[in-house]
């Protein structure tokens, strides 16, 4: 996993390589240059499933993530109020006036 049991630069790794569409080899091959543990497969998907989408809605949560990991409780809230934001704005732009 990407959480806490990581140091700040190998979540920095996970993260940057993930998002940037490196395979999980390719983020495997860039932890083992700063001596960290392989990516779980199953973690690498779940980054690439709840992370990417995470940061690309609000890139300021990337460097928290990297020192503070959040849970994968508050990215789904995140997430949720995300999508909660963007439907009222559609609705905001699509309402008529009569």
């Amino acid at each position: 996993m990407a959480g806490k049991r990581r140091t700040e630069a190998e979540r920095a790794i996970i993260y940057a390589g993930v998002m940037g569409g490196l395979s999980n080899e390719g983020v495997d091959a860039l932890l083992r240059q700063v001596g960290g543990r392989p990516l779980a497969s199953s973690s690498y998907q779940w980054v690439k499933k709840q992370y990417v989408p995470y940061f690309r809605n609000d890139p300021s949560r990337l460097g928290v993530a990297i020192e503070h990991p959040p849970t994968s409780g508050q990215v789904k809230d995140a997430l949720d109020q995300d999508r909660r934001e963007e439907q009222a704005a559609i609705r905001d732009l699509t309402q008529t006036d009569d």
